[in-house]
């Protein structure tokens, strides 16, 4: 199934950029075909006609097609008018999943759980590929290289591992926090690696050697770390209510972002790098200006804490998740508030936007990813395929799939609403 499901994806991705909307469409239905019936139609040819064919969802362009063949067998009612959102859920973790990734060519999903682990997935099948073993404690966050050569863990444990992301060999082990590690990142080169901790540090690693190069210090509890757009420049949120800014080269630090009335819970470069994004407990998201560290404005409207914040790819509009069970769209240049996107029953623990930016991902304690439209704030649709908090989103490269990871140990994979 892997060879077919690759060899689908291979033709829709070559020939999407001059292929006429039929043929896309006949394109996508060939995958989804393929993956919903691999299972009878793998056991012999009449399984086609008897087991697969007459269950395409009505609405779709195969089923036209082909439904000069669907006489022999007749689906009286339950038939689905459109292909169920969730693709596959990856079984295996043993405990909560706590941070999903794509590699970058989107080929690979690593997922790091409560249960130590960490574990490679097809992403096109959802086969599993191998399991990391190595951690003492729960592994909190996971990350690929820019190369997707290489996977960094951090672990509970106080450590970070390095993995050969083929072969799935343990490379290193990095040794030097006193506390758990809660964050790690590669710089945009992928030259450099950086761990936030609970012990109020973030430590920067040469990613080809494993070699400790310097520790930033200065907060209070390090929350999240985030590269600029270009590398140059390292941005940490913290309890302190503060977020610093250092020179990533050098280690130096340059500024400190005050004015925050309650603990920064995340932070974000914009896409050219010009504007920084912090989350706040004070139920608000800061604007600064990266350059001058002046702030710029607040955008005040969640009645809770702010989780997550997320910039569209052009930069234009900024989105937030809250535990007020909300996720709102803003204008990044002027503040402005310009919708509020309503549904989950529950906390909203993550937000993203897809890579075209036509697409916004929420993931919610309430066990549910929505998918809703950036541009008219409609919502789409709302997968369910978690049964407790979805606690890590992810759109793949090129947009065509979401991942999601659980409470519920299970790390799923779905196809959006297509453009």
């Amino acid at each position: 199934m892997n060879y077919i499901c690759h060899a689908y994806h291979e033709i829709f991705t070559q020939k999407s950029s001059q292929a006429s909307n039929e043929l896309r469409d006949l394109l996508y239905d060939g995958e989804r075909f393929t993956l919903e019936f691999f299972s009878p139609i793998s056991l012999g040819a009449l399984h086609i006609y008897h087991s697969a064919l007459p269950f395409i969802p009505e609405s779709q362009l195969l089923r036209q097609v082909y439904h000069y063949e669907l006489g022999c067998v007749k689906v009286l009612s339950g038939l689905q008018r459109n292909w169920n959102p969730w693709l596959f859920s990856m079984h295996g973790h043993s405990s909560s999943v706590n941070s999903v990734a794509f590699s970058p060519n989107g080929s690979c999903i690593a997922s790091g759980s409560d249960d130590k682990t960490v574990r490679i997935w097809d992403a096109k099948t959802g086969v599993h590929l191998t399991t990391l073993k190595g951690h003492l404690f729960s592994v909190s966050s996971v990350a690929f290289s820019p190369d997707g050569s290489h996977i960094a863990s951090g672990s509970d444990d106080k450590t970070v591992r390095i993995w050969d992301a083929k072969t799935g060999v343990h490379l290193t082990t990095l040794k030097g926090h006193l506390s758990s590690v809660s964050s790690v990142a590669f710089s945009p080169d992928g030259s450099h690696i950086a761990s936030g901790s609970d012990d109020k540090t973030v430590r920067i690693w040469d990613a080809k050697t494993g070699v400790h190069l310097t520790t930033l210090k200065g907060h209070i509890s390090v929350t999240s770390v985030a590269f600029s757009p270009d590398g140059s420049h390292i941005a940490l949120g913290s309890y302190d209510h503060t977020v610093q800014i250092w020179d990533a080269k050098t280690s130096v630090p340059l500024t400190t972002l005050k004015g925050h009335s309650d603990l920064v819970t995340l932070v974000a470069f914009s896409p050219d790098g010009s504007h920084i994004a912090s989350g706040l407990y004070d139920h608000t998201v800061q604007i600064w200006d990266a350059k001058t560290s002046v702030p710029l404005t607040t955008l005040k409207g969640h009645s809770h804490w702010v989780t997550s914040v997320a910039f569209s790819p052009d930069g234009s509009h900024i989105t937030s998740g809250s535990w007020d069970n909300t996720v709102r769209i803003w204008d990044a240049k002027t503040g402005v508030h310009l919708s509020t996107l309503k549904g989950h029953s529950s906390l909203v623990l993550s937000v993203t936007f897809s890579p075209n930016g036509s697409r916004i991902a929420s993931g919610s304690k309430d066990g549910t990813v929505r998918i809703w439209d950036a541009k008219t704030s409609v919502h789409l649709t709302t997968p369910k395929n978690h049964s407790r908090s979805v606690t890590s989103l992810t759109f793949s490269p090129d947009g065509s799939h979401i991942t999601s990871g659980s409470d519920n140990n299970i790390v799923s994979c779905l196809f959006p609403e297509k453009d």
